[in-house]
């Protein structure tokens, strides 16, 4: 997966991953410090060899390394999940998606979404898009209730259910 480029918005961004072929894209929503973060790298317009996912990947390589890979595998209420694993250890490391991206970017570590996943959660991609389709089940429970008031105000009851829905699913899977 590539990173394409960070879309800001109010308090939050979008981080655009593309599929090798750049056929295929996902959103990965984060923060606004990670989305500066991410920027960083992306336009080279800092010294990033001296921040510390990169120095201490430096460090870590010097040392003999050890290959990692980052697999986005799963989601869950409103986050996708991944992890952070290598032949040299046990046990994936759980990493919140959005930095394993900026962690990728600055580490140059592959970064992988599971086939099932990304057929479920990817949008075809097109150069030059301006508007970004996004799966409600990555949007947090904020972003929700935002956009339900929003359909409720539009009269877009379709819409208004759909996310009443996917609200009313979160609920019922955390009582569980």
């Amino acid at each position: 997966m590539d990173v394409l480029g960070i879309l800001n918005g109010e308090g939050v961004a979008l981080m655009i991953l593309t599929d090798e072929a750049e056929m295929r894209q996902v959103s990965v929503i984060c923060d606004k410090a990670t989305a500066y973060q991410a920027e960083l790298r992306i336009k080279k317009t800092h010294d990033t060899h001296k921040l510390i996912p990169e120095a201490l990947t430096a460090f870590i390589r010097q040392k003999g390394g050890m290959p990692m890979e980052i697999v986005i595998h799963g989601v869950a209420a409103g986050q996708y999940q991944a992890v952070l694993s290598s032949d040299d250890i046990s046990q994936p490391v759980p990493i919140r998606a959005a930095d394993a991206v900026l962690l990728s970017m600055a580490a140059d570590i592959p970064i992988y979404m599971d086939e099932q996943l990304m057929a479920r959660q990817s949008v075809a991609y097109h150069a030059g898009e301006t508007g970004v389709a996004l799966p409600v089940n990555i949007l947090s429970r904020d972003m929700l209730q935002k956009a339900l008031n929003q359909a409720v105000e539009e009269e877009n009851y379709e819409l208004a259910s759909h996310l009443r829905d996917e609200m009313n699913k979160r609920e019922e899977n955390a009582n569980k």
